[in-house]
């Protein structure tokens, strides 16, 4: 990543920090969605950013599902082990 990227990525979390169950509704409405690139940039986001949103662990969970892609269903049990590891 880009300097100027991780810069930006860094203002848009500052600017989304004092809305804080706004954006994890809007997170947890987003893994509801059919878009597998759009679960998988949340996945991200709550790894890196949210890990402590104990809200959104049922919607990840719901991810871990025959029903879901491969790498989402990867991607999701990875993030219940750092949301796990991030609630103690």
């Amino acid at each position: 990543m880009s300097p100027s990227f991780m810069a930006q990525e860094d203002e848009a979390f500052a600017n989304l920090k004092d809305f804080g169950d706004v954006v994890i509704d809007g997170l947890i409405w987003a893994l509801q969605q059919r878009d597998i690139d759009l679960k998988l940039t949340v996945l991200v986001l709550l790894q890196e950013r949210y890990s402590d949103a104990k809200r959104a662990m049922p919607a990840v969970r719901a991810l871990i599902s025959g029903m879901e892609d491969r790498l989402v269903r990867v991607t999701a049990i990875n993030t219940l082990q750092i949301m796990e590891e991030a609630e103690g």
